[in-house]
């Protein structure tokens, strides 16, 4: 089986919108422990179609019908592996599933749609407009929900009025400028530290001793898509691999 398990956050990020730039906008998600991957992944190859060749692919595209791309990743969740099942237009097997009488059971979302949108660990895909400094245009992008960006701006206040602001202050910042360097982030980031500026002047603090990280590069693109299915489950269980 050729599928692998993402375990970088920007490799998966940047995965996911590919997948809906290229017309798999449909999708449902979920998670699955260990023991269960790898029937997972036989099930959805032979119900949804995951694992078909390029010209499978192409001859389905050509009569109209949809296809589905499964994205597996490894975010460190007791849970278990993140999965998503992603589909395009036309006819396919994962839509009619979705439509059965189950309760368990609903329509695929879609992740155009605002309330529908794909999210990761606090980021969420969405279409925005550029500046026309970076091209303009709408496009798809990540960014910190607001959910996130009010968690960023509680730390912020909290780390700023601490009895050791200083190394408070410092760690804050550290973890905020390790977020995914998409172009939107990057822009949240940078008003979260302008927020991070004002809240250590309003609090009696010298602004010039205040320490802050170079500006985040553009992420960059990330070549590896992960390790195969098979090695990561020897990895995860090494008493039945032996």
């Amino acid at each position: 089986m050729s599928m692998v398990v993402i375990k970088d956050r920007a490799a998966l990020m940047q995965r996911l919108m590919d997948a809906v730039i290229q017309g798999y906008h449909s999708y449902t998600f979920g998670t699955v422990k260990t023991e269960r991957v790898h029937a997972l992944c036989e099930k959805f190859s032979d119900r949804y179609l995951v694992a078909l060749n390029r010209n499978q692919l192409a001859y389905r595209r050509a009569k109209g019908f949809g296809n589905a791309r499964l994205i597996l990743a490894d975010l460190g969740d007791p849970n278990g592996l993140h999965w998503w099942l992603l589909v395009t237009d036309g006819a396919h097997p994962a839509r009619e599933r979705e439509k059965g009488s189950r309760k368990t059971r609903e329509d695929l979302k879609d992740a155009l749609k605002p309330g529908e949108r794909i999210h990761v660990s606090g980021y969420e895909l969405l279409k925005m407009a550029h500046s026309k400094a970076v091209g303009g245009g709408v496009r798809l992008t990540w960014r910190m929900t607001d959910e996130t960006k009010r968690q960023w701006r509680y730390q912020i206040r909290v780390a700023v009025r601490a009895r050791h602001a200083d190394d408070a202050v410092a760690r804050v910042t550290r973890l905020m400028y390790k977020a995914p360097r998409f172009d939107s982030i990057k822009a949240q980031v940078d008003k979260l530290t302008d927020f991070l500026r004002a809240e250590w002047d309003r609090t009696g603090h010298d602004v010039q001793l205040l320490s802050i990280p170079a500006a985040l590069k553009p992420i960059p693109r990330v070549a590896s898509d992960g390790i195969p299915v098979a090695e990561w489950i020897a990895a995860q269980m090494p008493e039945q691999a032996a």
